[in-house]
């Protein structure tokens, strides 16, 4: 499966779960919000490290989704695996942002102003 394929089999199967959860994911800038909420909903479970990191790589996923879908671009891996989304030469980084995130919703930038300074290039 090639990457994109693998990034919106993820991006379905967030909008399964989160749909589960009374929310209606959209690829859209107006879902970011609800991109928050079922991550911190998530996060208030206390998952094991490895369903965080995978429902970090799904939330990152479709936040860059979000941006590929607004703004064009491809996605690729760096040479030490991270995800990457490359946007008329600008580099992205949103599965990291999302860790980011998720280790101290408190700290520094939401999602929100994420996504709102990439759209603004």
């Amino acid at each position: 499966m090639d990457l994109q394929a693998t990034i919106s089999t993820s991006c379905r199967e967030l909008e399964a779960t989160a749909a589960m959860m009374g929310v209606n994911l959209k690829v859209d800038p107006d879902s970011v919000g609800d991109l928050e909420e079922v991550l911190l909903a998530l996060r208030e479970l206390q998952p094991d490290e490895s369903a965080m990191t995978g429902a970090t790589f799904m939330v990152g996923a479709y936040l860059g989704e979000i941006l590929r879908t607004m703004r064009g671009g491809v996605w690729r891996r760096s040479a030490e695996g991270d995800l990457l989304l490359e946007i008329a030469g600008t580099t992205y980084a949103p599965v990291e942002k999302v860790r980011k995130f998720a280790a101290n919703p408190d700290g520094g930038d939401g999602l929100g102003f994420y996504v709102s300074a990439a759209l603004a290039r």
